[in-house]
């Protein structure tokens, strides 16, 4: 953790103070070098950062990349932030032929773009417009060389493809280009998903979408959305952010900018909200889950609170009311999966969040103690835990109600609140996993298995899970079809027939074949 980290710069401290009451800049600098750091430059972000530079706009890493950047953890999501407006990164990006999609964030900063770097391989091609020389092994086209002509050896000549296109389009508009990657001579290993062929040339195609936000101040905040307007003060748009961890930014060079101490929290493992906790959470409600999820994931132990940042959570939890259910479930899903989970949603029962949240009033929690337990280290989903806080199906119902779950995560709460006492282990304890076996053979669900499996973790059966697991589901030998052969016409009656048949194969331990369980009809018939 915090590793890779080069001897720090000499900390500057301002002792300026900021348009939030009593919050005082202090910032500290220092320099990044990680693998994961390294990681994060590919193709397409190199051109990208070159074309910022060219323009002479200041491009950054932002918020939770850099987050986990510094706890040597290499992001899933990078987020960029730009002194450049909306209006004058359209107008870089239109020049330099690259592509942007998803306009609805462009009214609060953000644009993105998407970017389709070019690898080309090659034993002799040479960029006339762009001046490059031959090329003897493979060299980077960056996106401001769309367009330009290259020249082969065996005097054949086209134009660099517009590559900020959708790939697929090339294989109809650029006719002399075909898909062909298991033939590929020049690129060792290819690992991109379009690789389209010319005599000696190949472009190996790969697209990233950049997500880049205009620094920006909060003018206006209702507790759900923000009025921005933008500004080039990095220390303001930090200024602005929810917690101190995820307040920094780190420039391409490795240089990290933290004006509010949000390294040496991270440091230290403590989860603060930049500024006052009352004013952050005023601008957002759904800043309060934000600081459960983040709790869980940097605190090494439960109950390090500050009071007064529980004081401003348990002062505001009803304004949870006006935010949209399908963001709290996010928020929501996150803390259930993390560390210290029976601590925090004891925590959400005892500062009143729980009922602006769609989770019962009166929950069991003592259940929900035991099952946290029961699951630990087996990867439960987050429905798993919520069910034990319900007392019944109507509790399920109600947070479909309030969160909008998917149909999927509704009827897994619908199917262990149902079964968890009802469905158990066979007192039998030589096939103690019989009953879950008859219920996944006698159901029709297609993800029934699965949902057994969160049921038999539920109920920390945990050697019985190993078994469901490894058990493959048998199919059932007979069908309609089978007994119409042996003479049975009566569509009724066949059901009927298929039912007893299953009793018989399921008693079996599934083990009679359609033989002998055809001869039972046989049999039957004979009498």
């Amino acid at each position: 953790m915090l590793r890779h980290l080069c001897p720090p710069h000499r900390p500057v401290l301002s002792c300026s103070w900021s348009r939030l009451c009593l919050l005082k800049r202090c910032f500290f600098t220092m320099k990044l070098q990680s693998p994961e750091f390294q990681s994060l430059f590919t193709e397409g972000l190199k051109s990208l950062t070159e074309l910022f530079v060219r323009e002479s706009h200041e491009l950054r890493i932002a918020g939770g990349a850099v987050r986990d950047l510094l706890s040597g953890v290499k992001p899933q999501d990078v987020d960029f932030a730009t002194t450049a407006t909306p209006a004058q990164m359209k107008a870089m990006f239109q020049a330099a032929g690259v592509r942007m999609i998803n306009n609805k964030g462009e009214k609060h900063g953000t644009i993105t773009a998407r970017c389709f770097p070019c690898i080309v391989a090659c034993s002799c091609a040479r960029l006339i417009s762009g001046g490059i020389s031959t090329c003897t092994g493979a060299m980077r086209v960056p996106v401001t060389w769309m367009g330009a002509v290259l020249h082969c050896s065996d005097g054949s000549s086209d134009r660099v493809p517009q590559l900020h296109r959708d790939p697929r389009d090339l294989r109809h508009v650029c006719r002399p280009w075909e898909a062909d990657v298991s033939s590929c001579g020049h690129v060792s290993s290819p690992d991109f998903p379009f690789l389209l062929r010319m005599p000696d040339l190949w472009f190996s195609l790969h697209e990233e979408n950049f997500e880049i936000t205009t620094l920006r101040i909060d003018v206006v905040t209702d507790g759900r959305h923000a009025e921005v307007e933008f500004t080039t003060d990095w220390q303001k748009d930090a200024e602005r952010r929810d917690l101190t961890v995820n307040s920094m930014f780190l420039g391409f060079d490795g240089t990290l900018f933290d004006y509010f101490n949000g390294y040496a929290d991270l440091k230290n493992k403590k989860v603060r909200f930049v500024g006052q906790a009352k004013q952050r959470i005023q601008e957002d409600y759904l800043r309060i889950l934000r600081y459960f999820r983040f709790y869980g994931r940097i605190v090494d132990k439960p109950g390090e609170h500050d009071p007064e940042t529980l004081e401003a959570i348990a002062e505001n939890a009803k304004g949870l009311g006006g935010i949209s259910g399908e963001r709290i479930w996010v928020e929501l899903k996150k803390i259930l999966t993390g560390n210290h989970v029976n601590h925090l949603i004891h925590l959400v029962y005892d500062l009143d969040v729980a009922p602006y949240i769609g989770l019962p009033a009166k929950a069991c929690l003592e259940e929900f103690d035991r099952v946290c337990g029961y699951v630990e280290g087996f990867s439960p989903k987050p429905m798993t835990l919520l069910a034990s806080l319900f007392k019944g199906q109507d509790d399920v119902t109600k947070l479909d109600l309030r969160l909008k779950i998917s149909k999927e995560e509704k009827n897994l709460g619908l199917f262990l609140v149902k079964n968890r006492r009802d469905l158990t282990k066979a007192p039998d304890s030589s096939e103690p996993l019989r009953p879950y076996q008859d219920f996944v053979i006698d159901s029709r669900e297609p993800d029934v298995v699965a949902r057994v499996c969160e049921l038999l973790k539920y109920q920390g059966e945990h050697r019985l899970l190993q078994e469901m697991q490894r058990w493959s589901v048998p199919p059932f030998p007979v069908s309609g079809h089978d007994i119409r052969k042996v003479g049975v016409s009566s569509g009724k009656e066949i059901g009927a027939l298929l039912q007893q048949l299953r009793e018989q194969w399921k008693k079996s331990g599934y083990r009679m074949e359609k033989e002998e369980l055809l001869s039972h009809i046989r049999k039957t018939e004979d009498r």
